[in-house]
């Protein structure tokens, strides 16, 4: 009896359980709460999906799911390589890397700034339990019913149930527009996935306009475009469905593409198709599968030719943040990646794909050659052969050398040889197919060192008391680096400029050593060394002007001697008249002229200079010479 208790009071807790807490899953699940009356049966609605005999319900979908790009933590946590630059996913924000922050954006309408960001899941796209308690097991998806505005910012792609995969399956760089150079940023390009711009037919820069572009994957038949196709009906874990997945990619799985939802009735069930790529243009029947392609892989040779993307990159993305490039080219790039990033080798949208891509290439030749290059080494000894390599990017006929010694070449990566010491210019100057040229210069292209000889050059050896002496390093050879220092040797006493300088403390002849070694690879051991002892004259004060003259009275045509009485002078100015003057110490002058003349003389030292003025009256001769010229005697005192 007791144990009939037992199980009629377990059986009434779990009817008040199922009761209180069935409605609390649905507030966990989907934060909306649809029960509003308890009812007992409520667990049969339950059955309808959770339950073992129909697999199609949620083990088949979980497993696909399992089996797709979007169910891994990796969107997360991985490395991703965009454009060549090393990024994690995390960088790129929640909004299309996580399950919640998809949710919160098309919940709010705004990015998500969550962080704390979960794995996409089942509920990032679908919201079970909120239809009304009798039709529980169906279905609603987050953002079917929200145009997603493109990046043009004016096109809206509205797509029924592929506006989910529209919310980040679509471009976030703009083509650029500038008639400027560009400088490339790491966020250069489209962006991966940019879909839906391309099934919109919006996406890229057309340089032909001309066309009328219809994408037949975005007409009414195509009513949920991408979901039609990459959703559709599935094959086991493989293809379609939750798995999104039309082929693998793989070395190690079967490469074979699935063709069932293209040739699903209202696609390619009349004739069938054999290949993704075997399409055509409405117009004019050519394929054009092979043409996008032979057009997307030429874009890429020509800019790996003109070093613009890196050739031993595999998916051939990578170019160099920070370079820079004229607007056709920035332009066209573009026009490139969005076609790698597309990722469907032009299937979502044929015709823009191969307008995009074709109007690129007609317009490559338009670009202006840029003429660049390379130096193998550019320190080098006399005699060394040096290679200069052509970096000239976009298309050019002919290549122009002058290599700075007279020497020339027409070649497009020469190698050429320097006879003598010296920096040389190099110029680079090629000729583009329109005529067009450009100048490279490399104004410090290439030095060549010589064996070194040693020597210092004295910038002054006079100098005012406390003054700084000028020591130049004059080698020969052209040395690449060097050391002076003033013995004894101190290493903490040791400089490395092309020049050094010494303070003067002692008035009168000063002397003292200075140790110069100068280094380059040309010299036999690698350095020459000079020691050399230098004598300086130190002033120790300015100097003193004074002098005087005889005789007293001074007639036209007398010799006027003028003696310096000055103290601590080293050189001397005299200046007689506005067209005469002398550098001797004590100088004679003969006045040709009658009248009242201001002598000057100007002394120096190292210190500074100074001035005297002495009025002199030159009187009439009595008898002078008509034909006599104005006469200078000097003497050296």
């Amino acid at each position: 009896m007791k144990t009939h208790w037992n199980f009629l009071i377990c059986s009434i807790l779990t009817t008040l359980l199922l009761t209180a807490f069935l409605p609390g899953c649905d507030k966990l699940v989907t934060e909306v709460n649809n029960i509003t009356v308890y009812d007992t049966t409520i667990g049969k609605q339950c059955q309808k999906c959770h339950i073992d005999n129909d697999d199609k319900l949620i083990v088949i979908p979980k497993a696909q799911w399992a089996n797709s790009a979007h169910s891994s933590s990796f969107l997360l946590e991985r490395p991703v390589m965009l454009n060549g630059q090393l990024k994690t996913a995390t960088a790129c924000g929640p909004t299309c890397h996580s399950g919640n922050g998809y949710v919160d954006t098309v919940l709010t309408g705004r990015v998500s700034d969550t962080t704390k960001p979960s794995t996409i899941n089942c509920y990032t796209c679908h919201l079970p339990h909120t239809i009304p308690n009798d039709a529980s097991m169906l279905d609603s998806l987050r953002g079917v019913t929200l145009a997603v505005t493109l990046v043009d910012g004016t096109s809206k792609y509205i797509h029924g149930k592929s506006n989910m995969c529209a919310n980040c399956h679509r471009a976030t760089g703009a083509p650029p527009t500038a008639t400027g150079d560009l400088t490339l940023t790491d966020k250069f390009g489209p962006h991966y996935s940019a879909q839906a711009d391309v099934v919109n037919g919006t996406a890229g820069y057309r340089f032909d306009t001309s066309v009328v572009l219809v994408n037949s994957h975005a007409t009414a038949a195509f009513g949920n475009t991408c979901f039609t196709c990459h959703f559709g009906k599935g094959q086991g874990y493989d293809f379609g469905e939750h798995t999104f997945r039309l082929q693998y990619h793989s070395a190690t799985k079967d490469t074979t593409p699935y063709l069932g939802n293209c040739n699903a009735p209202g696609c390619h069930s009349v004739t069938n198709v054999s290949n993704f790529y075997a399409v055509s243009s409405n117009a004019a029947a050519i394929t054009r599968g092979d043409s996008i392609k032979l057009l997307g892989d030429t874009l890429r040779s020509l800019f790996e030719s003109s070093f613009i993307l890196d050739p031993t990159d595999t998916a051939g993305t990578m170019y160099k943040v920070g370079d820079v490039l004229p607007p056709v080219a920035a332009k066209i790039l573009y026009n490139y990646l969005l076609y790698r990033h597309d990722g469907s080798r032009g299937l979502h949208n044929p015709q823009l794909m191969f307008n995009l891509l074709k109007g690129s290439f007609l317009k490559w030749d338009s670009i202006p050659p840029r003429a660049e290059f390379i130096v193998s080494d550019n320190d080098v000894c006399i005699g060394d052969s040096v290679t200069f390599t052509n970096k000239s990017r976009y298309e050019y006929l002919s290549s122009s050398w002058t290599f700075g010694d007279s020497g020339t070449s027409t070649q497009q990566s020469p190698t050429h040889a320097y006879a003598a010491v010296g920096v040389y210019p190099v110029k680079l100057t090629i000729t583009g197919i329109n005529n067009q040229t450009s100048l490279a210069t490399k104004s410090l292209g290439v030095t060549v060192h010589g064996p070194i000889t040693a020597r210092i050059h004295v910038v002054d050896s006079t100098i005012c008391f406390n003054g700084l002496v000028t020591l130049v390093d004059s080698s020969s050879g052209l040395p690449s680096s060097r050391q002076w220092y003033f013995p004894p040797y101190n290493s903490d006493s040791v400089f490395t400029g092309t020049s050094v300088t010494r303070k003067m403390t002692k008035i009168g002849t000063d002397t003292f050593s200075v140790v110069l070694r100068a280094f380059n690879a040309c010299t036999p051991g690698g350095v020459d060394t000079l020691l050399r002892n230098i004598f300086i004259e130190v002033d120790s004060a300015p100097p003193v002007c004074d002098f005087s003259f005889a005789p007293a009275t001074i007639k036209v045509g007398d010799s006027v001697a003028f003696s310096d009485l000055s103290t601590g002078a080293r050189t001397w100015l005299w200046q007689f008249t506005l067209a005469d003057s002398s550098r001797l110490q004590s100088p004679k002058f003969v006045f040709q002229v009658a009248g009242l003349y201001d002598v000057k003389l100007t002394i120096s030292n190292a210190c500074t200079t100074a001035t005297r003025t002495h009025p002199i009256n030159v009187v009439p001769a009595a008898a002078a010479p008509a034909e006599m010229t104005p006469r200078l005697e000097l003497r050296r005192k």
